[in-house]
């Protein structure tokens, strides 16, 4: 099947997360406690296929997790991880050859989208990168975060496309690599180390390359 556009991840795949950590280090240390009952609350609403209502069920399981009333809840992750984090990005230097890579890929006519288990779009405003997308998708609108089906199938019907005429790049491989490969996406994979399934179709570190492998196949 002949590739007709192209999904990437965010964190991590259009920056370096190392460059995000540093950043993170001070707001993760006053918020630890916090985070740590956030990240639990994450890992079990990601074992679920569904969530009909996800925000209220997150901050429902965090209550429970801190101990608190479910609208201190919804504000905490609202103005901690919402704002105050998503702020952290403002300005973050992108992987060299970005935005390049991807202007040269959108001159040819391919479309392009964003896939992340956070909101998204004003993320992107903050990364300086919100014109180069067709469509930005974050997965807790469909109730499921990936490794999840949802969020990519949700992600090739915002790109006018079947799931297997999609090329998904991200650095992930559980959530990003085997998501999409679930879904018979190609795989192209921003990362060192070797896996030995699924079949990925491309392996880098540099957006060169990745320009180079598009320009190529599509």
């Amino acid at each position: 099947m002949q590739w007709k556009a192209i999904g990437f991840d965010v964190d991590g795949t259009l920056y370096p997360n190392a460059t995000m950590y540093r950043r993170s280090l001070w707001w993760g240390l006053k918020n630890f406690n916090f985070l740590k009952a956030f990240n639990q609350t994450r890992i079990e609403l990601r074992k679920q296929d569904s969530v009909e209502d996800f925000y209220r069920q997150q901050a429902e399981v965090l209550a429970s997790k801190l101990d608190i009333e479910f609208l201190d809840a919804k504000n905490k992750i609202e103005t901690i991880v919402y704002t105050n984090w998503e702020n952290i990005l403002r300005g973050i230097p992108l992987f060299h050859g970005v935005r390049d890579c991807i202007e040269t890929i959108r001159s040819r006519g391919i479309k392009t989208g964003v896939l992340s288990d956070f909101p998204v779009r004003n993320k992107l405003k903050l990364l300086g990168v919100d014109d180069l997308f067709d469509c930005a998708i974050c997965s807790e609108e469909c109730g499921q975060l990936k490794p999840g089906k949802k969020a990519f199938l949700m992600l090739a019907e915002s790109l006018s496309c079947k799931p297997e005429e999609v090329l998904y790049v991200g650095n992930s491989w559980h959530y990003d690599i085997e998501g999409a490969s679930e879904l018979g996406m190609g795989l192209a994979y921003l990362g060192q180390k070797k896996h030995k399934s699924p079949q990925i179709d491309l392996q880098f570190r540099s957006y060169d390359v990745f320009k180079a492998f598009v320009l190529k196949n599509f």
